[in-house]
């Protein structure tokens, strides 16, 4: 990688990890936010990162990529900046995960009657 070029990761590899460790955070790791991975990785026993997962998959699915190309296509890593922080998404993105299971554990209860 030449200088001044964005630190970059395979889009194909990035999608395949968020399907298959999304639920750990093992997709933010790769990227490159390391906070948010301990924060999926801290909350993976709850299944609240999971449907985040599910919502980074689409995200990540309708973000542009650098490249031309099936295996060619790149997308760009979190900033260095940026790295050290759980950004407003995340944390939104986590908490409708929550309220969305606290519902639906909430309808399922009161069907089972």
């Amino acid at each position: 990688m030449a200088a001044g070029e964005p630190d970059t990761v395979n889009r194909v590899f990035a999608l395949y990890v968020t399907l298959l460790a999304g639920f750990w955070g093992g997709h933010k790791f790769l990227l490159g936010a390391t906070r948010e991975g301990w924060l999926y990785l801290l909350l993976c026993i709850s299944g609240i990162p999971a449907l985040a997962a599910l919502a980074d998959f689409m995200e990540l699915l309708q973000q542009p990529a650098i490249g031309q190309g099936f295996l060619r296509r790149r997308l760009p890593k979190y900033p260095p900046e940026d790295r050290g922080r759980i950004s407003r998404k995340a944390w939104l993105r986590l908490c409708g995960s929550a309220l969305c299971l606290v519902a639906a554990g909430t309808l399922f209860n009161l069907l089972r009657v």
